[in-house]
């Protein structure tokens, strides 16, 4: 059975990646940008 636990990583590894390609490509960055990350951050700090 470690075979097959390693194929399952693999695979389900291979998806996460496919599925976050195709949000990339569909939906564009999915980082904020930098201005939208400064305003985070100092809301983070203020609360």
């Amino acid at each position: 059975w470690p075979r097959d636990l390693v194929v399952a990583t693999l695979i389900s590894w291979l998806l996460v990646t496919l599925a976050t390609w195709l949000a990339q490509r569909i939906c564009g960055p999915l980082m904020p940008p930098r201005e939208e990350a400064q305003e985070i951050a100092e809301r983070e700090q203020e609360s």
